[in-house]
């Protein structure tokens, strides 16, 4: 199972936050987790601070956790300097 964590969202915004959603999750699925995904994000407010700070509280979860972080999803455009593996995401929305 991959944790995919959003340190933006209610429940999930410190990593001991983080880290007892998950157990509750592996508790509750049987499953253990086997990395964590960083999707932290507030949709098209997201800059550079916003993906740093989500990446430096997933990088705590990792560690506590002792579970690979295997990489930070982004909207394809942003522009970010880090060491982090990215995975770039495309957004599609839908006018209502």
């Amino acid at each position: 199972m991959i944790y995919v964590t959003n340190k933006f969202r209610p429940l999930t915004e410190t990593a001991s936050d983080m880290e007892e959603y998950l157990r509750d999750i592996e508790a509750n699925s049987r499953l253990k987790a086997d990395g964590i995904v960083n999707n932290s994000n507030i949709a098209y407010l997201t800059d550079k601070n916003i993906l740093e700070e989500g990446l430096n509280e997933t990088r705590t979860l990792s560690e506590k956790c002792g579970l690979p972080l295997l990489f930070t999803c982004l909207e394809e455009s942003t522009e970010w300097d880090t060491d982090a593996d990215l995975y770039r995401l495309k957004i599609h929305t839908k006018s209502i």
